[in-house]
């Protein structure tokens, strides 16, 4: 966003203009929380109980900027975490489920439709949580926005899903993280026998950048093994542009 204004725009151009440069086809978004998220922290949209700015932080801009560019791009919204106030610390909760439901509220007041959400980026899953948040989508009207679990660097979610039915019926999608092994040649990719089973998407929901010397193989090969090696039918890379100051924790 500091960029000067010619740069941004060649470089949101490069990100979302179809049939230019990545073209990408789905953008991911961090629910910002106040909190840590890797490189520093995105600021909430609600920082105490019922104080809502849906203008808080940058990920508005930037998903209405794709949409701008592309206006068939979908849109995925994760929380890395949350202000301390939701469940006196626990995400898992119906504050965390309100604060997700809020969260929607101030996207739709920025005319974005949100085509999936997801629980909590890589803690051990709730199968409680997605059961009561895919209720409360639904009860607020967000009945397209699909369910994406669990976020985690395993399928672990996918054996449950075979045997707890309500969890199932909750989660549209499955994904995981590091599907091709973070940070390495990626020359293959796999997904469990559980999860191929089930007859849902399975998505690598995050994979990995390296440095701009080695990552670009990496990149396309990781996109063709994840379909023929581990069915996954979307790629996510994180992060979406990178250029890190040398210290921080994951810089190149």
């Amino acid at each position: 966003f500091d960029y000067p204004a010619t740069q941004r725009s060649q470089l949101l151009d490069y990100l979302f203009k179809p049939s230019y440069g990545a073209a990408l086809q789905i953008l991911k978004a961090e629910i910002g929380g106040d909190t840590n998220s890797t490189d520093g922290s995105e600021a909430s949209f609600e920082h105490a109980r019922g104080e809502i700015d849906c203008n808080a932080g940058y990920e508005w801009w930037v998903m209405e900027q794709a949409k701008a560019r592309n206006p068939g791009i979908k849109l995925f919204a994760l929380a890395w975490g949350a202000p301390g106030w939701i469940g006196n610390g626990s995400f898992y909760s119906t504050d965390g489920i309100n604060y997700l439901i809020d969260w929607m509220g101030c996207a739709k007041q920025h005319g974005l439709d949100i085509d999936y959400i997801g629980g909590l980026n890589e803690k051990t899953y709730n199968a409680g949580f997605y059961e009561q948040l895919k209720s409360a989508l639904a009860a607020n009207g967000y009945t397209s926005t699909k369910l994406v679990g669990s976020d985690e660097t395993n399928w672990n979610i996918a054996t449950a899903m075979k045997t707890d039915s309500a969890l199932n019926n909750a989660v549209d999608i499955v994904g995981a993280h590091y599907p091709c092994t973070y940070a390495s040649a990626m020359t293959t990719c796999s997904s469990s026998a559980d999860a191929q089973s089930l007859g849902k998407q399975l998505w690598a929901s995050e994979n990995g950048s390296e440095n701009a010397e080695t990552g670009a193989a990496p990149v396309a090969r990781a996109i063709n093994r994840g379909y023929l090696d581990a069915k996954l039918s979307a790629y996510i890379n994180w992060p979406l542009l990178a250029a890190d100051y040398q210290n921080l924790y994951f810089h190149d």
